[in-house]
């Protein structure tokens, strides 16, 4: 799913599922987060300025591009970094370990950290003006709060993966060690990490080499 403004840019993830699951349930229109959808007519109107109108259309085979956000912006030396993250299967732990002390403080049992997850995402995501987004990530997790774990922890690292404000803020929070956002973010980081990555079972591993891009300065290449 596409829209145009000056070209053809893509929603993220999660709005191409807000958009789809309205269409299938032939609404007539659809509410992102800056954004009013009318699906007769497929215009999406902006909501700060109503005469900011551009049409929107379904795509097939829409050329992969270079997810220049999927990863925090490195703004010292790469050399300094090691002292302060190791990246485990693709999340980065800080000294502090904010991932998984969530499991030692406050984990019960998987409904109730999936259901706290949830809570936290929906709150980080208001902030953020993201709230229609978070509020299909939250509705997603809590479907499969007591399926088997396996489903869990594919659901998990399906969401992280997915093209939204969620991997950014949980890359970021973990990078700065923030602990304000223990709360909030600290039960999702422990499903996705303690729980989903670290016992993936083999059928679901890849272990070949893999590669990120992104701008670096003469500076960062140390």
């Amino acid at each position: 799913m596409v829209k145009h403004t000056t070209e053809w840019e893509e929603f993220s993830d999660i709005e191409c599922e807000i958009i789809e699951d309205a269409f299938n349930n032939e609404n007539g229109d659809v509410e992102l987060d800056l954004s009013v959808i009318d699906l007769k007519t497929s215009i999406m109107t902006m909501k700060h300025d109503k005469l900011k109108q551009y049409s929107i259309k379904r795509m097939d085979n829409v050329p992969k591009r270079l997810r220049k956000e999927r990863f925090c912006p490195i703004l010292k030396k790469l050399s300094e970094m090691a002292d302060d993250i190791s990246f485990v299967y693709g999340i980065g732990r800080s000294k502090r370990h904010f991932a998984f002390s969530y499991q030692q403080e406050y984990f019960v049992d998987m409904p109730q950290s999936i259901g706290q997850a949830a809570a936290g995402i929906l709150l980080e995501g208001e902030k953020l003006g993201h709230g229609s987004e978070a509020q299909w990530i939250a509705n997603y997790s809590l479907e499969d709060k007591y399926k088997s774990k396996q489903e869990i922890d594919e659901r998990c690292i399906a969401l992280y993966t997915r093209k939204c404000f969620l991997y950014k803020l949980l890359n970021k929070t973990l990078r700065d060690d923030d602990l304000d956002k223990h709360e909030t973010l600290g039960p999702f980081a422990h499903l996705l990490g303690y729980e989903g990555l670290f016992n993936l079972p083999d059928v679901c591993r890849y272990s070949k080499t893999v590669y990120r891009a992104m701008n670096l300065s003469l500076g960062q290449v140390d």
